[in-house]
């Protein structure tokens, strides 16, 4: 559940509630032992959690409540045979089909809804992924039910990620899906797929990967919130399949029918509708339609076969062998790095043996690199993309030295090799690192460079504030961070490969950085900081702004940014974000300007937020000003406020980019500021004029275990 001030408090007063009453009568009424459930999770001994959990705990008292339960469906008749378009962020297509259906809590040794789901979301010949895959509908598929977020009632939903044409023949997909459910049904229950599920949820279960403990406690609490959950299945709950109910499975298939689903059709922009309606608190545009006859009661009876669709065969990749391949690597000293078996012009082949986490699990890490691709290509040759690759793999498991070549082999076997060339060039210089500062949020991009500023020129001082004490425990931390093991195959295979595919192969990197902190002083991060990251001493400041800016608010145009320093757009686009649309840029420019010299020949003066305010509408705001602000300064929003302190009391000399940089990047696609800062405005250009890079060399030679 998600919510804010904003919505609780205008959900109460429109109901002519007080919000704060409200929360104390709900928390007095819910906050019961009765109807919560608590789990613990720890290398304690099991006494001393079930002691914590007496002391921590059983003061929560019981009210004798249950659970408060729907009398019916929220999704109802109202709801049913409609269809929801939205506007997606992104430039993505979706159609979504959701079904009302009833629980299957109690029907967890059996978990129809796990059976109707596997089929439907089953991805081999035959599938309703693959027909829509070949029509050029779809790229992706997949379904699920919750049963979590309304108690007594369920939801089953299918999700197509669609292709444009998709989006368009999404008439034609909704009736796929109902084709391949009524194949499923006139099919009957099928022992061997019910087999098989239990097999891979049995497999799952009994060499499942650690995950962290707040993860696993939260997975946990909501499986325990079953009340029908019989103890000896609080851990095994997901794999505590008993028999094929068939029954259980044609009444669940019974309610994903044309007259029980509303649909959800998603993307950036709609042809056929416009979305004018806006969700209150997300502000998502969207538009609610009646479903034509065609896909509601006319397909109840007229839903056509497709000759394409069946059920699954029989998976000849579920495993029988699960032994370790080789358990006396097994013990407390791990290899800390994979093999290099093979390295030449075609591929590169890295291995390592579980030597950890004695399960027959294994990861592979596959990369394939093109030659000289590009969107339109990739688009205009699909089929033939893959002629020239070379290929960089990394196994990691349960694996041997000749399951690893033997893998290669069957990959080169299908990807045919790149025409080897040299490339000469310099190498990106690897002293030169950089420190990254990344903040999302809603307000504009200038205003957030001038926080940033206001950090930097802060910051100093809090380092040097901090105890030798306070450092040596973030240092500590850190250390401990650095040290904690891997948890599963799949975090070490990631880990190396993230190492492989950025050209350094610093495996012992880690290592490396555990090495340095235990050496580092707090002296040490004051003076990195005094040389690297403060503007005023840094010998060679360099900094790099990268700013995104939303379609949603104000964005200044290449003459804006040309125009007006940052500390001007900052504020402007706050103002013009609260609603004074009439403010004269030019006017607020003018203001910044002789407020900031009047500031630099008083530097001691510490001009207060309410003067800059009553200036400013002097200045600025005597014609519109009414509009913006009705009256007393007070009324300004604390977000303007502080754009406005920001923009007039920043440290000007403390980040003086005039200093700072004497070059001249005219040639180079890239525009002077008013503020000193070089902005890149021919995107084109200068890439253009940017001398190529390869990527890091690696950190030791690469010997190949295994010669061409």
């Amino acid at each position: 559940m998600v919510g804010c001030i904003e919505s609780l408090q205008q959900s109460a007063e429109t109901h002519g509630l007080n919000l704060h009453e409200e929360m104390h009568k709900f928390y007095n009424q819910y906050y019961s032992s009765d109807i919560m459930k608590l789990a613990l999770y720890g290398n304690q001994e099991l006494d001393q959690l079930v002691e914590w959990a007496v002391q921590k705990f059983s003061g929560v008292k019981s009210k004798g409540n249950t659970v408060p339960k729907l009398p019916e469906h929220p999704v109802g008749i109202e709801q049913l045979g409609k269809c929801i378009y939205y506007e997606t962020v992104n430039d993505i297509h979706q159609v979504v089909i959701e079904f009302p259906v009833p629980e299957t809590k109690a029907l967890y040794r059996y978990d129809p809804d796990i059976y109707i789901t596997h089929l439907i979301g089953h991805e081999s010949t035959g599938s309703l992924l693959s027909y829509l895959k070949q029509k050029g509908w779809a790229v992706g598929l997949s379904a699920g039910s919750n049963h979590n977020d309304i108690e007594g009632y369920g939801k089953l939903y299918i999700s197509i990620n669609a292709t444009p044409e998709g989006l368009e023949h999404h008439a034609d997909v909704v009736q796929a899906v109902f084709a391949y459910i009524n194949l499923a049904a006139s099919s009957g229950p099928q022992e061997y797929v019910f087999n098989e599920l239990c097999t891979i949820t049995k497999i799952g279960f009994d060499n499942r990967k650690k995950i962290d403990a707040v993860t696993w406690v939260q997975n946990y609490m909501h499986i325990i919130h079953n009340e029908y959950l019989a103890p000896e299945h609080a851990l095994s709950k997901d794999s505590a399949f008993e028999k094929l109910d068939s029954d259980a499975i044609m009444h669940y298939l019974a309610f994903l029918n044309p007259g029980n689903y509303r649909l959800f059709i998603g993307a950036s922009k709609h042809a056929l509708v416009k979305c004018s309606d806006v969700e209150l608190h997300f502000g998502t545009a969207y538009h609610v339609a009646s479903l034509p006859a065609s896909l509601t009661t006319e397909l109840v009876n007229n839903c056509a076969t497709i000759d394409e669709l069946c059920l699954p065969a029989k998976n000849p990749f579920i495993p029988d062998d699960l032994s370790i391949k080789n358990p006396n690597m097994l013990g407390d000293q791990a290899i800390l790095k994979p093999t290099l078996l093979k390295f030449n012009k075609d591929i590169e082949l890295w291995f390592k043996q579980d030597d950890q986490f004695n399960t027959p699990k294994g990861s592979i890490v596959l990369e394939v690199e093109l030659a000289r691709v590009t969107l339109a290509k990739l688009q205009a040759h699909m089929d033939s993309m893959f002629d020239t690759t070379y290929i960089k793999m990394c196994m990691v498991g349960n694996f041997d030295e000749e399951d690893a070549l033997s893998t290669a082999r069957d990959v080169q076997s299908i990807l045919k090799p790149m025409m080897s060339y040299i490339y000469c060039g310099p190498l990106i210089n690897l002293k030169d690192q950089a420190i990254s500062l990344t903040v999302e949020g809603e307000a504009n991009p200038a205003y957030v460079t001038l926080h940033i500023n206001k950090f930097v020129h802060d910051m100093r001082q809090k380092l040097a504030s901090i105890s030798d004490e306070q450092f040596d425990n973030r240092v500590a931390s850190q250390v401990n961070i650095l040290e904690e093991r891997m948890k599963n195959v799949d975090e070490e295979a990631g880990t190396y490969y993230a190492f492989i595919s950025t050209g350094s192969y610093d495996f012992a990197r880690y290592g490396k950085k555990v090495a340095c902190l235990k050496t580092l002083v707090k002296s040490n991060l004051l003076e990195f900081w005094d040389k690297h990251i403060n503007p005023s001493t840094a010998p060679d400041y360099k900094r790099l702004d990268s700013q995104m800016w939303s379609s949603k608010i104000w964005c200044p145009t290449a003459s804006d940014l040309a125009t007006y320093s940052s500390k001007t757009l900052a504020l402007y686009g706050c103002m013009r974000s609260e609603g004074n649309a009439e403010l004269d840029i030019a006017k607020l420019d003018g203001f910044i300007n002789a407020a900031v010299n009047e500031r630099m020949k008083n530097p001691d003066a510490d001009v207060g937020a309410d003067d800059l305010v009553e200036k400013l509408k002097a200045a600025c705001l005597s014609e519109s000003g009414a509009a913006y602000i009705p009256g007393e300064s007070a009324e300004v929003s604390a977000h303007t406020r502080t754009a406005l302190q920001l923009a007039i009391n920043e440290q000007d000399a403390f980040f003086n980019y005039e200093l700072k940089c004497q070059s001249d990047f005219t040639n180079i696609g890239m525009a002077k500021t008013p503020d000193g800062v070089w902005m890149l405005n021919d995107g084109a250009k200068f890439k253009a004029t940017q001398r190529l890079h390869r990527v890091n060399a690696p950190v030791e030679s690469l010997v190949p275990k295994y010669k061409d």
